[in-house]
């Protein structure tokens, strides 16, 4: 039989074989998962840290959040064959860190000026390198085109998302009716407008903080802050001065309920204070050192040890700590009771008219909003410079499938192929070794009958 077919034809039955075994294996018993990759690189100071451009400690779980993912699916064209539940399923995001990680480390810490006792290690740094994989188990399976379009299209939506995150600017529009003072009583467009210029003030100074250098045409972010402080203690403050003193409403018998409402619950936390308060005084004119103490806060007990002088002195903290509350209670008893009694002095008395007052607001507000723009300039100028999506640079994006071409069906053929390849060689061999044995046999009869005729 071996002899019909030839000693290699066998090794070209063989390469057959292993083809048709690789290429069963390959797409039925244990076909490869099909999948797209790519990812982003975090390019701004402070990555390797953990910080965000904006100081904000940088996570990318926001990656996964559903509101996201399912805007993703619907710029995508997707939304008919699966849901963000599903995307987020048969998605892996897998931090790295760069390549030269050591020469980094190194050069964060000058020979000169680092301790040399200090130990640096891997985990005083974070990734700043993320892959994202999208592999193709959907229920309703995607076209190659549609799964690498769909990542491309999530980490471009990452990248913007990034920029509203963690840049310097706040989403106004947002808190546009959060700040709308048009159908507010005076006091509370003042508290509004209070609560937004502080708002500005404290994204400047945390701004500045990060980075104090920074200036665009010799505007910064510390003269934000100080322009908001201005309007605070100057402007606003005078505003708030103006009403309360002269009980401006534009309905006064609201306002004074819900002054009187204010000053209940102030009298209350007032009286519970004081009655703890007194407790802690008794505890503390008792205090034994080998005593154990039981501490009541609410429905909770709190088993305190005695026998030690750090014992008394946190006792004695909780009494600072509770009389300090307790004056500040009283103080706010005592101002919303004299709002009371300014409403109630001027109650029959002649009203005041509130077109000036509502102008100094609105002035107020015109002043605000123009510390705003100004805000929304600078921030607009560090985004470009820390927080741009240039700050986050995209990477490739590349398919891996089930392609006769692809290198895992390259692997599987040469693992069917070399075991069969083997055997038919050592087969070959093996013919090839019988038939020297046979030929040389051959040989010697014919040498032996030649020597005879002879």
């Amino acid at each position: 039989m071996l002899k019909k077919l030839g000693k290699w034809n066998l090794l070209i039955i063989a390469v057959i074989l292993g083809l048709i075994l690789s290429l069963v294996n390959f797409l039925a018993v244990n076909p490869a998962r099909e999948y797209a990759r790519s990812g982003f690189i975090l390019l701004h100071s402070g990555a390797e840290k953990g910080e965000a451009p904006n100081g904000q400690p940088f996570t990318v779980e926001q990656i996964k959040n559903e509101d996201f993912l399912s805007g993703v699916i619907d710029k995508a064209g997707l939304a008919d064959k699966l849901t963000a539940e599903d995307l987020a399923g048969n998605m892996v995001v897998r931090g790295s860190y760069p390549t030269n990680i050591i020469e980094q480390i190194k050069s964060f810490d000058s020979l000169l000026t680092s301790d040399p006792t200090r130990v640096v290690s891997l985990s005083d740094y974070y990734p700043t390198t993320f892959t994202i994989s999208i592999y193709n188990e959907f229920k309703n399976k995607l076209s190659k085109s549609q799964l690498t379009g769909l990542l491309s299209t999530l980490v471009e939506e990452y990248k913007q998302v990034y920029q509203k995150t963690y840049g310097a600017g706040v989403e106004w529009d947002k808190l546009g009716e959060i700040f709308d003072i048009s159908s507010k009583d005076y006091m509370q467009a003042v508290e509004l407008l209070t609560l937004k210029c502080d708002l500005v003030d404290k994204h400047s100074l945390a701004l500045y903080e990060v980075k104090q250098a920074f200036d665009k045409d010799g505007a910064t972010f510390l003269a934000l802050s100080t322009r908001a402080k201005s309007i605070l203690s100057s402007d606003l403050q005078s505003l708030s001065a103006m009403i309360t003193l002269n009980a401006l409403s534009k309905d006064t018998e609201a306002l004074r309920q819900k002054y009187v409402y204010e000053d209940d619950i102030q009298i209350r936390k007032f009286n519970a204070l004081t009655k703890e308060l007194a407790e802690v005084e008794q505890l503390i004119d008792s205090y034994e050192m080998d005593a154990t103490l039981y501490l009541g806060s609410g429905n909770n007990i709190i088993t305190v040890e005695g026998n030690s002088k750090e014992t008394y002195e946190e006792l004695v903290g909780v009494k600072a700590a509770l009389s300090e509350a307790l004056t500040e209670a009283r103080i706010n008893i005592n101002d919303i009771e004299s709002r009371i009694a300014d409403i109630d002095a001027n109650a029959t008395g002649e009203q005041t008219d509130g077109s000036v007052l509502e102008a100094s607001i609105a002035a107020v507000s015109a002043k605000i909003d123009a510390l705003i723009a100004d805000f929304d300039s600078l921030a607009e100028a560090y985004n470009a410079e820390y927080a741009s999506t240039s700050s986050i640079r995209s990477v490739a994006t590349d398919y891996h499938g089930r392609s006769i071409v692809s290198a895992s069906y390259i692997k599987a053929l040469i693992k069917s192929e070399a075991p069969l390849c083997a055997v038919a060689l050592l087969v070959i061999l093996i013919i090839g070794l019988a038939d020297e044995v046979k030929s040389g046999r051959k040989n010697d009869r014919s040498h032996k009958s030649r020597k005879a005729a002879k």
